[in-house]
């Protein structure tokens, strides 16, 4: 009523507008949740450091990715095209197939999602027999209209709103910060906010400088760090609050340093972990919990013991130390490449033991096979165990990183932390060891302990102390940026 503002999200915004055709106006609005359980089905590739849930959710943000950019008008068409520009969780095969899986089930219940209404939204505007209408309500009544969070604007929500708008570019007001943009994996593009002065004639460009949130001497590292990006407006920032401080900890990778500075910065106030990727985050977890101290995981789906990797691992030695045909079944294709999905499974109900007919001849393998499998029968150290598994699996590994499902550097690293905590243990004595670790973790979910964040996760959040863990070249910073400071 009168002059009250709107609020209102992109989506909102553009559900409101296509029903202003009566063809969407009974339509429903779904997520690619509302079919996960028939989707997950159709997963074959797998991805040993993600569950199948996890690749469904790279799957939907690659799909988000092609439409936000204009890429594709339903993620299938061009999917090709894009699909080999960086390394990705899941083939393109079982993406086509799982995308038109989810496609037909929209269209069978009358259903879009977020992504298909950018689309709609757009279409109706350019093409669609009430264009003219949806824009005349828009513009009568929205006399203004601000954007927030520019920075992170994908190019169809630009194209829409330039179509919305039309030339009466002095209702456009557009708030953001171009050093901010960290939603490129979804299709945001702070070029729209960098070139906006260009974009949009005789725009103006008002800067707020004065940083209130941050101490002194953390704003001007993080601002000296951020003026090494060439594809930024330029700008001077201010801080007000004095203090603060940047200290750059050379582990030589021991973790003792590192426990040692973060159990004093615990006893004096609250201190947050920052990861790059959540693989950090399960084996740092992990870590800090077998050194006594408390973490939150937030959930159980990061722990290590819910990995693929461990499962596999656990599962390879299973199937060998007790010569178990069923697991044989399900895992037997990793270690026995070669061999038919019948001749693994014909020893499901057969009394006859596969190490037998293995170590026999009959499966045709290597002698460097037999060799370990004979070995993993022998011992019962955990630690030689789980290394004689991975040897086994090993080459499989290699092949799925060479296709881009995983980084192969990620795998050794989970292997190589497994086989560290297991020394000294017998399998038996092991798994009674990881159970109490686990119990462990369970108790301290939902608590006020120490938590680590992704990147992505903790934008917007503050803490006192902040450590940001494995900065290495190769994932974080050059260390010869940070040895200036």
């Amino acid at each position: 009523p009168g002059y009250t503002p709107c609020f209102k999200t992109f989506h909102a915004l553009f559900k409101n507008l296509i029903a202003i055709n009566p063809k969407y106006r009974s339509i429903q609005v779904v997520t690619i949740q509302n079919y996960k359980f028939d989707l997950l089905k159709m997963i074959r590739s797998g991805n040993d450091l993600l569950k199948n849930t996890d690749i469904l959710d790279d799957m939907n943000s690659f799909r988000g990715w092609l439409i936000n950019e204009n890429k594709s008008v339903d993620g299938l068409i061009g999917a090709d095209e894009y699909y080999p520009k960086q390394k990705r969780s899941f083939t393109l095969q079982d993406y086509l197939l799982v995308m038109t899986e989810y496609q037909k089930l929209k269209d069978e219940a009358n259903a879009i999602d977020f992504d298909d209404m950018q689309y709609i939204c757009y279409r109706e505007l350019i093409s669609g027999d009430y264009s003219d209408k949806i824009k005349k309500e828009f513009q009568e009544t929205y006399l203004q209209v601000m954007i927030d969070e520019y920075q992170d604007i994908c190019p169809i929500q630009v194209s829409i709103m330039d179509e919305l708008i039309g030339s009466n570019y002095n209702s456009l007001e557009a708030i953001g910060d171009d050093d901010q943009c960290i939603y490129s994996f979804r299709g945001g593009d702070p070029k729209f906010i960098i070139d906006f002065e260009f974009n949009y004639p005789n725009a103006k460009r008002y800067f707020l400088s004065t940083n209130y949130r941050c101490p002194i001497e953390v704003l001007q590292f993080a601002a000296a760090l951020v003026e090494k990006n060439q594809f930024r407006v330029k700008k001077d920032i201010y801080g007000v609050k004095e203090g603060g401080s940047v200290k750059l900890l050379d582990t030589h990778g021991s973790f003792s340093d590192f426990l040692t500075e973060l159990r004093t910065d615990l006893l004096s106030d609250t201190v947050a972990v920052l990861v790059r990727e959540n693989s950090s985050r399960t084996l740092l977890g992990d870590r800090l919990i077998r050194s006594g101290i408390p973490v939150d995981m937030d959930n159980p789906k990061w722990y290590l013991y819910n990995t693929k990797v461990w499962k596999r691992l656990m599962s390879i030695i299973k199937m060998v130390k007790w010569s178990d045909n069923l697991v044989l079944k399900s895992m037997g294709w990793l270690v026995f490449p070669y061999m038919k999905k019948d001749e693994l499974k014909a020893y499901e109900n057969s009394n006859v033991l596969w190490v037998e007919d293995c170590l026999s001849g009959k499966f045709n393998t290597s002698p460097k096979i037999r060799e370990i499998i004979e070995a993993m029968i022998e011992t019962e150290d955990a630690s030689k165990l789980i290394d004689y598994a991975f040897k086994l699996v090993e080459d499989n590994y290699k092949r799925g990183s060479k296709k881009g499902l995983f980084n192969l550097d990620t795998i050794v690293d989970q292997v190589k932390y497994i086989q560290e905590i297991a020394v000294g243990f017998t399998l038996e004595d092991f798994e009674k060891n990881v159970k109490e670790t686990k119990t462990k973790l369970d108790r301290f979910i939902g608590s006020d302990s120490l938590k680590i964040y992704t990147m992505h996760s903790v934008k917007g959040l503050e803490f006192p102390i902040v450590y940001i863990y494995g900065a290495n070249d190769d994932v974080f910073l050059k260390d010869s940026v940070l040895s200036q400071y």
